[in-house]
């Protein structure tokens, strides 16, 4: 049984004021503990801590549905120090577009001497595997007609009853008209353009994000060579937020064709959470295993990119570099002569403590996954608690200073000594 000291520390700066010098293994937990989230189910036992013990690991994230490598990777990512400029370009959204397929989007049509103000010309455009794209086209919120693409085939146009009016295979002229008002049509036109200069431009908000800008340039995309077409890409996760395409007309002014409200499909293989375990660690008993579905995916590359420099998960940088750093502390773990090059970072650590609290504040735990993992060769020096966002006290990382106390750090980033009965 368990029983709080009488003093709960403010914060984590309280955790590094002491001046004594800790020993290794000390030292070790009391720098590195903001870099693991990784929590291992409490079962400590006089006979478990002489013998080789089971440890449950309990993730339950924002990234629902994970798989348990995914999951594993999730936590494992705060094994990295303080992140890299989380800087984006427009050649790492350009290979994402170019391996993915957009879900779902909206097009919104303006044009400066209208007297509408507002979007004379909306569409909206799903992806259909089996067809193509099928879009909607409403006007003042009437419906007028749907087309359905089928790709390298044809397009046929249907009025808002459903009612087929006619097939475009063969009159080019205004198939080609036709395409070139559906957004579909420029997104591809982009995904494909391996020719295109992207030129940096001011950042814009977008649905709360700081979006970077690009001002895209190429000779294939078919427009009058004054258009100018923007791509606003979202630093995170590097899929573009919106695209803006603005063609000058001499009768309506500037025509502003915005595709927002981007769904992306990305290309998920269970392959790309493949992790090499820590050294003496061997994943046990994976249970409870659930598909992501692309929402998920897509937080999840939010989540990560602030502990892999702005490089996805699937990027082998980003594998290598997580791979490297649980291997390489599990190690100097051991190694007391080496303990220094982990001490010089507890500033770092300290500094990072705002990263670690502003993504542990984004999950929304809602989905749980059991993983044991097998100790071997030597004891543990950490376990956990399971762990909930909207729980500020509960706690989120425990380990044993001595035989008789306990240092446990909580959700809020506050921690406490914990003395334990006999």
């Amino acid at each position: 049984m368990m029983k709080p000291d009488n003093t709960q520390h403010d914060n984590l700066d309280d955790l590094f004021a002491n001046t004594e010098q800790p020993s290794p293994d000390q030292a070790f937990i009391d720098t590195l503990h903001l870099k693991l989230q990784v929590s291992l189910a409490n079962k400590t036992t006089a006979q478990s801590v002489k013998h080789k013990r089971s440890y449950r690991l309990r993730i339950s994230s924002y990234v629902a549905g994970f798989s348990a490598a995914a999951a594993v990777l999730a936590f494992t990512l705060i094994l990295l120090l303080l992140p890299q400029s989380n800087s984006v370009t427009f050649a790492s959204a350009h290979t994402l577009m170019r391996d993915s397929n957009t879900a779902y989007f909206e097009m919104h049509l303006t044009a400066e001497q209208l007297p509408i103000p507002e979007a004379f010309l909306k569409t909206q455009t799903w992806l259909d595997s089996s067809v193509g794209y099928r879009t909607d086209f409403t006007a003042a919120n009437q419906p007028l007609f749907q087309t359905v693409s089928i790709i390298d085939e044809s397009t046929k146009i249907i009025d808002h009853l459903h009612q087929q009016i006619y097939e475009l295979p063969q009159r080019k002229e205004l198939k080609s008209s036709l395409l070139k008002m559906n957004p579909g049509y420029i997104i591809n036109k982009i995904r494909s353009d391996q020719s295109i200069i992207a030129t940096p431009t001011e950042p814009v908000i977008i649905q709360g994000i700081n979006a970077a800008g690009f001002t895209l340039t190429s000779t294939k995309f078919d427009l009058p060579e004054d258009a100018t077409i923007t791509a606003y890409i979202d630093p995170q996760t590097h899929l573009p937020l919106q695209i803006t395409c603005i063609i000058p007309s001499e009768i309506l002014g500037n025509l502003t064709l915005n595709i927002t409200q981007i769904q992306w499909n990305l290309p998920i293989q269970s392959s790309i959470f493949e992790l090499t375990s820590p050294k003496n660690y061997q994943p046990k008993d994976i249970a409870n295993l659930k598909i992501p579905t692309q929402s998920e995916y897509i937080n999840a590359l939010r989540i990560f990119s602030q502990f892999t420099g702005g490089y996805y998960p699937f990027h082998p940088k980003a594998n290598q570099k997580i791979t490297s750093a649980i291997t390489a502390a599990h190690e100097i773990s051991n190694n007391p002569t080496d303990i220094n090059t982990i001490l010089k970072h507890a500033n770092q650590i300290k500094a990072s403590a705002h990263f670690f609290d502003r993504i542990a504040k984004q999950f929304i735990y809602t989905c749980e996954f059991y993983i044991s993992l097998e100790m071997q060769n030597q004891n543990p020096k950490y376990f956990g608690l399971n762990t909930h966002a909207n729980q500020p006290q509960a706690p989120l990382l425990q380990w044993q200073l001595d035989d008789n106390t306990q240092r446990v750090i909580y959700n809020d980033l506050t921690f406490a000594d914990i003395h334990l009965q006999p």
